[in-house]
């Protein structure tokens, strides 16, 4: 038996050409709009020169054009999603946009990031301060990721009236709140390195804006150990901040200076703030050093154990004395008068004249070595004493 064709019905063969032209339609005009912008939509972004990945999606090519026409704001503005620390990102912006100035194609690749853009322009395009914005998108992401490295506005980075207070102005200061048993210690104050050419030195030291989306002016670390540490931080002046959170850490923002660490050291620290004979503190196992110099000067300041063999105590400062010129104080105790050879050291300041310091004194009174150089910034740092 031969079967017979099968006919269409002739009432719905009407309705699968309106079909048919519609499903065309649609294709058409879906291709006409992502040629329209490709081309002249959205701030012309032909003209932009974004690349192919631009047009992953309506939403993705949005966020490129954004980036480019609020990079200036957007530099102010983190990011959570971690870029900071696996592609070195500074803000939001460089999700989109590198510092170089290309392009970059993480952002197209990343959800957080297009949300994180496309927010931030919509409420500053809404009359929303910077810092406004920041606080609501480190509400809605800071629990996500740790934030990208992102610097302050300059009204905000002014710290030109910013003042430390009495009990927090030297490293002897930050000793005297830390319990005894450190390694070593370090205090930057940063409005005496600000501008200097100690700044890009001093910066990696202290913690980044995004910390506090302050500036710290005043900033006193130490370490028990690898895994024990604590640090005090201070803004140059009263200020009401978002504590930062982490496993096992403390932060305390409603002392000043402001403490933070494991948290077991922060109680200690915060028992040292109400009575000073709470426990025995880390300022008298390094006075006799401290007692030679006025550490309240220096830009930046260091103490340590065991800094060689001839020595079991040093201090180090560094502060800029003229533009591009430095001053570098060295104190040790000496523990091991055999192992100084103090030939070395009377012959470097016998020929730094000639090797371009402009000052440069070694004494040597009991047990104390003390020396002082002054020249330019990379002869000063390059000086291994």
């Amino acid at each position: 038996m031969v079967k017979k064709r099968r006919q269409s019905d002739p009432k719905t063969r009407p309705n699968m050409i309106i079909l048919f032209i519609v499903g065309i339609l649609v294709g058409g005009l879906a291709v006409y709009a992502v040629l329209r912008d490709k081309g002249q939509g959205l701030g012309d972004a032909s003209e932009l020169g974004l690349p192919d990945y631009a047009y992953k999606n309506q939403k993705t090519l949005r966020a490129y054009t954004k980036a480019v026409e609020y990079q200036d704001m957007l530099i102010y503005i983190p990011c959570y999603c971690g870029c900071g620390i696996h592609s070195g990102h500074q803000s939001a912006k460089n999700c989109f946009i590198q510092e170089s100035g290309g392009y970059d194609a993480h952002g197209a690749n990343c959800e957080m990031c297009i949300d994180i853009v496309l927010e931030s322009v919509d409420m500053y395009s809404a009359g929303k301060s910077i810092p406004e914005i920041r606080s609501y998108i480190e509400s809605k992401y800071g629990d996500i990721g740790p934030p990208t490295s992102t610097p302050l506005t300059p009204d905000e980075a002014d710290i030109s009236k910013a003042t430390l207070p009495k009990n927090f102005d030297s490293i002897s200061d930050g000793l005297r709140l830390t319990p005894v048993g450190i390694k070593w210690a370090q205090f930057i104050n940063v409005k005496l390195v600000q501008g200097t050419s100690l700044e890009p030195y001093a910066k990696n030291r202290v913690e980044p804006d995004s910390f506090y989306w302050e500036k710290i002016v005043g900033m006193y670390s130490a370490d028990y150990s690898e895994n024990s540490w604590i640090e005090l931080h201070d803004l140059g002046k009263e200020a009401t901040v978002k504590p930062r959170k982490f496993k096992g850490m403390d932060n305390i923002v409603t002392t000043r200076p402001f403490v933070f660490g494991h948290a077991e050291n922060v109680k200690k620290v915060l028992s040292l703030f109400e009575n000073p004979e709470a426990y025995p503190t880390a300022y008298e196992t390094f006075k006799p050093v401290l007692e030679n110099v006025k550490d309240d000067e220096a830009g930046m300041a260091i103490v340590l154990l065991d800094p060689s063999a001839f020595a079991d105590l040093a201090y180090f400062s560094l502060r800029e004395t003229a533009p591009g010129n430095v001053e570098k104080i060295v104190v040790y105790r000496v523990s091991n008068s055999s192992a100084l050879n103090m030939t070395k050291y009377e012959e470097r300041a016998a020929t730094a004249m000639e090797r371009g310091f402009i000052q440069y004194e070694v004494k040597k009174v009991d047990d104390i070595l003390n020396i002082k150089m002054v020249g330019d910034v990379g002869r000063v740092l390059n000086e291994n004493v």
